[in-house]
């Protein structure tokens, strides 16, 4: 039912007016989208900062410049998503699907990335992570303990 009606909620915004036109024009901030469907979204400079869409399928959406300060994007499906110079600063990314990504120039500081696939996930020397990741030849790399 929760899946259902995010699915309403992103076909909802769809239509609305304002904005870029995209699907997440009007999605306050800190408001709740868990499980939206919005894979191939094309929605740069989005304010999505504290928005709930963990478990939502985002891949390969275009969200370059946006921003998802605190966003919870647990469980999330990032993979093939341009993230590049994302605010993503103390975002929840615990067990997201990062794979394929571009992080180019996004701010992770901060950010929960236990679980987290950054398998194939680009990055250069301005991209920012939480301690245990880094860049290494424009790929993610993750510390072991």
């Amino acid at each position: 039912m929760k899946t259902l009606v995010a699915t309403f909620a992103a076909v909802l915004l769809l239509g609305c007016s304002g904005g870029t036109g995209t699907p997440l024009d009007d999605v306050e901030p800190g408001g709740s989208l868990p499980g939206a469907k919005l894979s191939g979204v094309n929605a740069p400079e989005a304010n999505l900062a504290r928005v709930n869409l963990s478990k939502a399928d985002l891949s390969k959406a275009v969200l370059t410049k946006s921003n998802l300060y605190k966003a919870n994007l647990s469980e999330a499906d990032l993979s093939g998503a341009d993230l590049t110079r994302v605010n993503l600063y103390q975002a929840n990314l615990r067990g997201a699907k990062l794979g394929g990504a571009n992080l180019t120039g996004a701010d992770m500081n901060g950010a929960r990335m236990e679980g987290a696939d950054v398998t194939g996930a680009k990055c250069d020397k301005t991209t920012v992570f939480p301690e245990g990741f880094y860049c290494k030849d424009g790929a993610v790399g993750q510390h072991q303990h």
